[in-house]
């Protein structure tokens, strides 16, 4: 028996995925939609709340623009979950988390496992993406994506969502995770397969959140399932780093949060002409800060 939850905004938005769900999922279950159609939660409230109301003891938090392609997934999802060293389980995630600002995919391709479509509303887009490169049903991998996550009730109620520290939409599936995973076995089925119809939002608000999280797990990263070589990791997360610090100056975010990225930058590769190059653009980028604070004022 499942509790599916999800934070809605409005019966139209959710219609689709809830008759989705009642053809699709094989077990006895219960939908807990809650309403924020005036945008009064962010996703980690509102599923805190959903969980707390939850009669049964496996809870899926899922997005309301997805559809099953797979019959009888709910059988699939309390199988798995028997095994109670499994503290979450989704159908896309990635396994490594790098020691730099980034999500779930920011390990490579290589390193990712999905059984998912990806399809624009009107149609106009579709991308279907079956990574399975250990050819296994059940993946262990270090963070999954928020477009569904199942967990035990009990697992939930030690480690909720932290609606404090991410109040908004971004990140909250990836800290999830990485707070679990100290425990849990955090995993994929690629028995299971959606389709979902949403490109994301990479806006100023994934920035933000991409910088909390990051400090707020910079004691324990990277995570992962993978042990990659000094220079592998090194390569990534200079690389995360940079891209991150060009991406904070591209939408002229507040100055101050760059200075941890570059100074690790600084550090990986001291003497590199990207890593000289990206110190000067960025003293360029607070010159610039300052001169229009200064003749705003």
């Amino acid at each position: 028996m499942i509790s599916i939850i999800i934070c809605s905004r409005g019966q139209s938005f959710r219609q689709s995925t809830i008759e989705s769900v009642a053809g699709s999922i094989g077990v006895p279950y219960e939908v807990i939609a809650i309403d924020n159609s005036k945008n009064e939660y962010g996703i980690c409230e509102a599923y805190n709340i959903g969980a707390t109301r939850a009669q049964y003891g496996i809870l899926c938090f899922m997005h309301e623009d997805i559809a099953f392609r797979t019959t009888g997934w709910g059988n699939i999802v309390e199988r798995i979950l028997l095994d109670n060293s499994i503290g979450v389980l989704g159908i896309t995630g990635g396994k490594w988390l790098p020691n730099a600002p980034g999500t779930w995919w920011s390990c490579g391709n290589k390193y990712l496992s999905s059984n998912v479509l990806d399809q624009s509303s009107n149609g106009e887009y579709s991308r279907y993406t079956y990574s399975n490169p250990e050819d296994k049903n059940l993946v262990d991998v270090a963070a999954v994506d928020g477009l569904w996550i199942c967990a035990r009730k009990e697992v939930w109620a030690r480690f909720p969502f932290d609606e404090k520290v991410f109040p908004g939409f971004h990140f909250y599936d990836v800290d999830f995770c990485a707070t679990i995973s100290q425990e849990y076995r955090i995993c994929v089925s690629l028995e299971i397969s959606v389709t979902h119809f949403s490109l994301g939002s990479y806006n100023d608000s994934w920035l933000t959140y991409a910088d909390v999280f990051y400090r707020k797990h910079l004691n324990r990263l990277p995570i992962g399932q993978v042990q990659l070589s000094n220079r592998e990791a090194c390569v990534q997360e200079y690389e995360a780093c940079k891209t991150f610090l060009l991406q904070l100056i591209d939408k002229n975010m507040a100055v101050g949060i760059g200075y941890l990225y570059l100074s690790r930058c600084i550090k990986m590769k001291p003497f590199s002409r990207d890593t000289i190059w990206l110190a000067r653009y960025y003293a360029r980028y607070i010159w610039q800060n300052r001169y229009k604070r200064k003749h705003k004022g």
